[in-house]
């Protein structure tokens, strides 16, 4: 397989915009016709949103009873005391353990749900299509699109939405409690945040030329294995 990766490829599979600097697949755009097809389940999401927020708070909330436990109650031998931010922290964690649980099997259920509608409207307008656009494009480039980007949708929606949006809560609630727990120890942890969003920033951008190589990458293969196999005599 001498065949070389490159932007025109990419183009090829992923339609015009900017690569390398050069063009650039208008990904808001890709996303917001995403969160079109999510519309029928916008109550599911918003219900999933309230048990990541919740999530979030009970992130943040437990350091800050672990230090009542330990800077009031343990210095002062309040036995009693203790007792009881053990017993709210406990309740505490078992609330974020359930609302956690209840976020992925939500969104999961979600993920499904949306896929397998993705998938009857791909199917639909695949059989659809004249026999010109199957002359023109090749049988691997589309089974690449109808399996391993479907699978790609598959893993946003479970997994990178919701780390995203609890991540994002997360941060915002350990900010908060470590601003209220001690203002100068916040001030100077502070002070590596230009340096994380630089690297961070700098990932997403080599990482995203990464993937869409390897997407490029993948319906090459599938071509090549289609070619090469097709009206093999395997009996």
């Amino acid at each position: 397989m001498n065949q070389r990766v490159g932007a025109d490829q990419i183009a090829h599979i992923y339609g015009s915009g900017r690569v390398d600097g050069r063009e650039r697949i208008q990904s808001g755009a890709l996303l917001l016709r995403l969160l079109r097809y999510l519309t029928p389940f916008r109550l599911q999401l918003l219900g999933a949103l309230v048990l990541v927020i919740i999530t979030a708070l009970v992130q943040a909330i437990g350091p800050a009873l672990i230090a009542r436990a330990i800077d009031v109650n343990i210095t002062q031998k309040d036995l009693q005391g203790l007792t009881r931010t053990m017993l709210l922290l406990l309740g505490v964690y078992v609330v974020g353990l359930a609302s956690q649980s209840g976020q992925v099997y939500m969104i999961g259920w979600i993920g499904q749900k949306f896929l397998a509608q993705l998938r009857v409207q791909i199917f639909d307008k695949i059989q659809s299509l004249p026999l010109a656009f199957f002359d023109q494009n090749k049988a691997g480039d589309l089974m690449s699109r109808l399996v391993n980007d479907i699978q790609t949708i598959n893993q946003l929606l479970s997994q990178g939405i919701t780390q995203v949006i609890g991540s994002v809560f997360s941060l915002v609630g350990i900010i908060i409690a470590m601003m209220v727990l001690s203002l100068p120890l916040a001030a100077a942890s502070f002070l590596v945040l230009p340096v994380m969003i630089w690297v961070t920033v700098l990932f997403a951008r080599r990482s995203g030329v990464a993937f869409r190589k390897t997407r490029t990458v993948l319906g090459i293969v599938s071509s090549e294995l289609e070619e090469e196999l097709a009206g093999v005599r395997v009996a």
